[in-house]
């Protein structure tokens, strides 16, 4: 039997492979592959276990496949660059991706690159926000309490 770990780990290869195969990786597809690869699930409860399987499986597939947005994560870089994925996440008429560089568009890949800059921007209002607050208590003496 299978644990949890095994099948992340089961996952993110199926994943990692779609990418360096040069294919273009699609959420719903990863989860069909996973469900039908453990597909004996029988008994008068099995509808309520195949709909919570499919649910959890979604779940750790878009986490695998949303690891490819996160600059900080451990995923292939493209050869001469720092941060360039070999693949990122994209959506296309409404279906959840993971489409290698190569086949991203130039508006896809502008997009992306939008929405970097746009946390960049929040992530440094926040730093700041987060000194100003550390001016302020110093300044009240107060140890800073949460407001509801």
């Amino acid at each position: 039997m299978k644990d949890i770990k095994q099948i992340k780990a089961d996952i993110r290869k199926l994943v990692q492979d779609t990418v360096e195969s040069g294919a273009i990786g699609h959420v719903d597809f990863f989860t069909a592959r996973v469900i039908s690869d453990h597909a004996e699930i029988e008994g008068a409860d099995a509808d309520f276990y195949i709909i919570c399987a499919r649910e959890t499986i979604n779940g750790m597939v878009k986490a695998a496949v949303n690891k490819y947005d996160t600059p900080e994560a451990n995923t292939p870089l493209m050869e001469g660059f720092e941060q360039l994925k070999t693949a990122y996440p994209i959506h296309r008429n409404g279906d959840h991706l993971l489409v290698p560089i190569q086949l991203c568009t130039d508006e896809e890949l502008e997009a992306r690159a939008d929405e970097f800059v746009k946390q960049a921007k929040g992530l440094r209002k926040h730093a700041k926000e987060i000194r100003a607050y550390i001016l302020q208590r110093k300044g009240n003496g107060d140890l800073g309490s949460a407001q509801a």
